[in-house]
Parts: C-alpha cells; sequence; structure tokens
C-alpha cells in the first residue's frame, strides 16, 4: 500500500474541498437532508436500544445506545451526505475561490 507524501495530501484536500464548494443548490440540500435524515436514524435506534434495554444496567445501556447511535454517523460518513460542520468548519472552507468576509 502506498502513502501519500503530506504536499500530495494537502493538494487533495484542496482538490476536495474546490469540489465540496462548488456543489449546486439541490445537490448540496439533498445531501443535507439525507445527512439530517441519518442522524435522526441514529438517535431513533439509539432510544430503542436504551428502552429496551432498561432491565440491564445503565452502562450497559448506554453502551450499546452510544454504538448504535454512532450508526447514524457512519451513514452520514459513508454516503458523503454533508452536515453543516463537513461544508464548514472541517478546513476546506478556505479552498473557496471566493471571499465571504
Amino acid at each position: 500500500m502506498a502513502f501519500k507524501k503530506p504536499d500530495e495530501i494537502a493538494e487533495q484536500v484542496v482538490e476536495i474541498g474546490i469540489k465540496k464548494a462548488n456543489l449546486p443548490l439541490g445537490k448540496m440540500f439533498a445531501l443535507a437532508f439525507l445527512a439530517g435524515v441519518f442522524i435522526a436514524f441514529g438517535a431513533e435506534l439509539s432510544t430503542i436500544v436504551s428502552y429496551d434495554l432498561g432491565n440491564f444496567s445503565v452502562g450497559f445501556s448506554r453502551f450499546l445506545a452510544g454504538s448504535v447511535f454512532s450508526f447514524g454517523l457512519m451513514l452520514v460518513i459513508i454516503t458523503e451526505a454533508e452536515l453543516f460542520y463537513r461544508k464548514y468548519f472541517d478546513g476546506n472552507s478556505f479552498a473557496r475561490e471566493e471571499n465571504w468576509l
């Protein structure tokens, strides 16, 4: 497996940032909606698991609830859905060609 050098990684991050900054509005809205659906699905699944495991120990119930909540986050990452923090707080926002300030 070949590893990339830091300058190659920086170039790739800038390319991805420019690509995300230039997404069409409809596609961005659809990806943001899907991200919300996936997070809500993870939260609902977490609530169901913690309710159904109420008879077990509190620690085990919370551990499983947190584990299944992360399933929603994994869906967001796998499908490359757009969350607000991914769009504006990951360093790629500085790769935009236009100045928002």
